[in-house]
């Protein structure tokens, strides 16, 4: 029998996200974190209960601004309590042994397009240098979900943002913090993406509002086993696209896969007060299709338990920290391949006969040159791997890719907008205008 109660409408759109110094270790291939360096923090083993209404048992989420700090979330209003004894085991088959005294969720999630760009294998291909540098550009967040709390913090160096970036929510606000690493490598400062800025913020490294509509809601039934949990099917469309999220219901997640859920909710630009699931269900995977094609997956790849996590990694604002109003400078683009994996991008240099064509500039003396002529921010994919990212107007240069035949495609971040995949030669160059992109979306 469906559960005709499955979703409430709670009042709370609860998503907050503080970028703070942190105490954990992003598991990633790539290298050590920016925020491997902070100091210890204090333990706790639970956060207190916040306030909540009769509806749903969500506290009421006030709005946050831009322009606008965060209230205090001090470590003293931490209360600690007993530590479980097998912290970090493993959850079960719908976590049923472990009651709802387990303080703490951490687990990873990765994030992939949900159609695979176009690859030709040319002449020299070098697959084990490619098939490692995907591996390391593998797009993952880590999580932690506690009473009222959620960190999100980037894992791996292939985003817009600094490897290391935070994002924290907690239930009696809505919007997120961002916590950038700075030159220390700590992050001492937070801004405020309010609410409905998540795609912009993730797509295009900018804090805008995106106009916020209603959410219908689609119960389909049982979905697929994910991590030994049962998970149910449930679909929410908005004027913004529509997302099929498998939830699952975790014994003593207090709450946090409601603002993971609200996480995933603000990438479709949902009111506020759209909600899904019930008080223990945690999203175990979202699927995102947008009107103009193209699509993203979120899916959790591990979740465990965990008895004590350090207090700095859970304040909503860290109390070190200071809130700042005017956005952080950022590089006009960004390239993801290390000089060793351009060298070894090919097993040898090939000459190709350059085109002719008077109206084209002159080929540059070595490698590639990536153009973005569009209004925004591209991540241009080379062979399969997003090689780099570059803002409207700006270049990037792979200098020490070998001469031959290589395949490219652009695409934005959310892959809802995406160019005509080419064959390039290097040395050459390769520019996406509006003009690729509208007959792209045309095909």
């Amino acid at each position: 029998m469906k559960r005709a109660t499955y979703f409430c409408s709670l009042a709370a759109y609860g998503l907050l996200a503080a970028c703070g110094r942190s105490a954990q270790k992003p598991s990633t291939d790539a290298g050590e974190s920016p925020q491997a360096s902070a100091e210890p923090a204090p333990v706790v083993t639970m956060l207190p209960s916040l306030p909540t209404s009769s509806a749903g048992g969500w506290m009421s989420a006030l709005p946050t601004r831009g322009d606008q700090a965060f209230p205090p979330d001090r470590a003293s209003d931490i209360t600690p309590r007993e530590t479980l004894r097998d912290a970090g085991a493993k959850f079960q088959a719908d976590a049923a042994s472990f009651g709802r005294d387990t303080p703490f969720l951490v687990g990873s999630i990765r994030i992939k397009p949900l159609e695979a760009p176009s690859v030709i294998r040319h002449p020299e291909f070098s697959a084990s240098v490619i098939e490692g540098a995907r591996k390391r550009l593998d797009l993952r967040f880590d999580i932690v979900m506690s009473l009222h709390r959620l960190r999100v913090v980037l894992a791996s160096p292939g985003f817009a943002w600094p490897w290391g970036t935070e994002l924290r929510a907690r239930s009696d606000r809505t919007g997120h913090l961002v916590f950038i690493p700075e030159e220390s490598g700590r992050a001492e400062r937070y801004y405020v993406a309010p609410m409905g800025s998540l795609r912009a913020w993730f797509g295009e490294r900018r804090f805008d509002l995106a106009p916020l509509s209603p959410m219908s809601v689609a119960d389909n039934g049982d979905g697929p086993k994910r991590l030994g949990f049962r998970t149910h099917r449930i679909t929410a469309t908005t004027r913004a696209g529509t997302a099929t999220l498998d939830v699952a219901n975790v014994h003593g997640s207090g709450g946090g896969g409601g603002l993971l859920a609200r996480f995933f909710l603000d990438w479709l630009s949902a009111a506020p007060s759209s909600a899904i699931g019930r008080a223990d269900d945690v999203p175990l995977a979202a699927e995102f299709h947008w009107p103009t094609g193209g699509g993203i997956l979120f899916e959790m790849e591990s979740l465990d338990r965990r008895a004590e996590i350090a207090v700095s990694a859970l304040l909503t604002p860290p109390e070190e920290t200071r809130f700042d109003s005017v956005a952080p400078q950022v590089p006009p683009a960004q390239v993801f391949l290390t000089r060793n994996e351009l060298e070894g991008w090919r097993e040898r240099p090939i000459d190709v006969p350059a085109t002719k064509s008077d109206a084209a500039p002159p080929p540059p003396a070595q490698g590639l040159v990536l153009v973005n002529a569009s209004s925004q921010l591209r991540v241009a994919w080379l062979d399969g791997v997003p090689a780099a990212w570059l803002s409207p107007g700006a270049r990037a240069y792979l200098l020490e890719l070998p001469r031959g035949k290589y395949s490219l495609e652009w695409r934005t971040y959310l892959g809802d907008i995406r160019s005509t995949p080419e064959t390039v030669v290097v040395p050459g160059t390769s520019e996406v205008t509006e003009a690729s992109v509208e007959s792209a979306q045309r095909r």
